[in-house]
């Protein structure tokens, strides 16, 4: 039986990663993994680089295997669905390339990202995902996110039902 390595890095370390370059176009050009995050669409390289180069300081890059697969980072909170949150909480974007799914790289991620958000004063961790996404919403609860409820998250012509999850850092 083979097992996998999973290893999450620093954005700023990938910024010459021609790699990691690849995997942001390719899943910018996805277009249910754009709808569902906040990854621009149809980036080419020039602007895949910008993008990475502009998250350096809160993105992680997800590997599997040695070879990127995933984006990870944490920013304030954008929309929780009208729900109210706690002091020192940040929003969680996660995403996997398809190949990568399934895999239970969430949970994975997670424990490297806990112990950083911790030492920046960070206790909990909020994350979105559209109700339809149920995929996504399983991995929240695997990680141990307790449900908020679902809620509006966006704007009447790009929004739609969302269900969110907190997590409170070292609980789980």
């Amino acid at each position: 039986m083979r097992v996998s390595t999973v290893d999450v890095l620093p954005a700023y370390d990938a910024l010459t990663d021609r790699a990691v370059i690849t995997m942001l176009v390719d899943a910018s050009n996805d277009p249910a993994l754009c709808d569902a995050t906040y990854l621009p669409a149809k980036m080419g390289e020039s602007e895949a680089a910008q993008w990475l180069e502009e998250r350096q300081a809160r993105g992680l890059v997800i590997y599997l295997d040695h070879q990127p697969v995933g984006w990870l980072e944490t920013a304030a909170v954008k929309d929780a669905c009208g729900f109210a949150l706690p002091e020192r909480a940040v929003e969680l974007e996660i995403w996997l390339l398809p190949h990568a799914r399934g895999k239970r790289l969430y949970q994975a991620s997670l424990l490297t990202l806990e112990e950083r958000l911790l030492a920046q004063g960070v206790e909990y961790i909020v994350s979105v995902a559209w109700v339809t996404n149920h995929s996504s919403i399983q991995a929240m609860y695997r990680a141990g996110f307790t449900r908020l409820g679902d809620g509006w998250w966006g704007d009447q012509t790009t929004g739609g039902m969302c269900t969110v999850g907190l997590l409170r850092l070292g609980d789980h």
